[in-house]
């Protein structure tokens, strides 16, 4: 499959790529979104292009809205997405876009934009060029509706902590940054919340028993943990191993190199 076909916009940079005094330059890739299909996760139909706006895009979440009806074709398919080209070109931002409940009747479906059927997606609603958080670049969106109530949580991907920020929205159009009120462990980023039984949940991670906006926390503790338990390898002490030669040789190279060895701790996660 090509990696950008023919009058698709591609990455749209404008040629500011070749200004040797930019220290941020544009994307000159073209990220689009892809779908495959399974029905056991063993076997997978040919990835097919789903979502190509005609600007570099990555980070694609997809939500369905029932709008209220019963009837699940007269819903449809929310997707948020980050548009990765610079802010100068209007990027680094989060940007949804519908698509009709049906996906298969027209492949790809055709995503129009909330306030312009005439655009493959919506103004930014987070980061450059909105009113939340427009100060920071931003990516990572996932999207779910609680109680009638639109929740787009994303990260402020150059920020070393609290990166995790909240938009909400009744209408999808107009969003309230909510940032203040989110609890997050400090380094935790780039996760996927969703909805899930509660009883399950407690289950799962019995010491976390606080609630997020009525929506429980679940996977997002395990990027927090993970990044303190990586934290806690890469601080000890620097050592090579003597399982083999071959294994001795390979770890006395990291430690020529400055670097530590791989260790996993298994224990710490029983």
């Amino acid at each position: 499959m090509k990696a950008c076909d023919d009058g698709d916009g591609g990455h749209n940079s404008g040629g500011l790529e070749k200004d040797p005094n930019r220290r941020v330059r544009p994307d000159t890739r073209h990220h689009r979104t892809f779908l495959s299909r399974t029905s056991d996760f063993r076997s997978f139909t040919d990835a097919k292009v789903f979502f190509s706006p005609g600007r570099s895009e990555i980070d694609a979440c997809m939500a369905f809205d029932d709008r209220g009806s019963a009837n699940p074709a007269e819903g449809r398919w929310v997707l948020a997405v980050k548009d990765e080209q610079i802010p100068e070109l209007g990027g680094k931002n989060i940007r949804p876009t519908t698509a009709p409940a049906d996906l298969t009747n027209l492949f790809p479906p055709k995503f129009r934009s909330l306030s312009d059927p005439n655009k493959p997606w919506t103004d930014p609603v987070a980061g450059p060029g909105s009113s939340v958080q427009p100060t920071q670049w931003v990516e990572g969106p996932t999207l779910l509706k609680v109680d009638g109530e639109w929740r787009l949580y994303f990260d402020k991907f150059r920020l070393r902590t609290n990166r995790f920020a909240l938009a909400t929205s009744t209408d999808l159009i107009h969003w309230t940054d909510r940032t203040a009120e989110v609890q997050m462990p400090l380094e935790a980023h780039h996760g996927t919340i969703f909805l899930a039984p509660r009883a399950i949940v407690l289950k799962a991670f019995p010491r976390q028993r606080t609630r997020l906006f009525g929506v429980p926390r679940s996977r997002i503790f395990f990027l927090g943990r993970l990044k303190a338990e990586l934290r806690t390898v890469l601080s000890q002490p620097i050592h090579a191993s003597s399982n083999s030669a071959s294994r001795g040789r390979a770890d006395n190279g990291w430690q020529r190199r400055g670097r530590r060895p791989w260790r996993w701790p298994f224990s710490r996660w029983t």
